[in-house]
């Protein structure tokens, strides 16, 4: 659970990003296919550590960083950089040979799937 301070901070990023768009929370809402009622939680912090689909939203619609978003919402960033290096492999064609597996015991192909259904959640 992030820090108060923390929680804070990514609500006033959020609604910063919002306001300086110009939209309403309806307008963000369209945008993003995050429900406006949940936009508003998290930029009051009654929500205090949203859903990484979620983020990624809000982030690609918004114009902002997911990994700064999922920094200020205190989430595991290990989640993040496996995608990232997931899709970064995809991107160039490549696999790394003989892939170790990770903690909880997937191989890199598991983190490839779960990479590819992430991304399907965000469209």
């Amino acid at each position: 659970m992030p820090e108060p301070d923390a929680v804070a901070f990514l609500g006033e990023i959020i609604r910063d990003a919002r306001v300086r768009l110009g939209w309403s929370l309806r307008v963000a809402e369209r945008a993003t296919g995050v429900p406006n009622a949940h936009i508003s939680q998290i930029e009051t912090g009654k929500i205090e550590c949203p859903d990484i689909p979620v983020l990624a939203k809000l982030a690609k619609a918004y114009g902002l960083p997911l990994r700064g978003l999922a920094e200020a919402a205190g989430r595991d960033m290990t989640a993040i950089r496996l995608v990232e290096d997931a899709l970064f492999l995809r991107m160039n064609g490549q696999r790394p040979a003989g892939a170790p597996r990770d903690p909880r015991g997937e191989t890199w192909a598991g983190w490839d799937q779960r990479a590819e259904e992430f991304l399907r959640s965000l469209a």
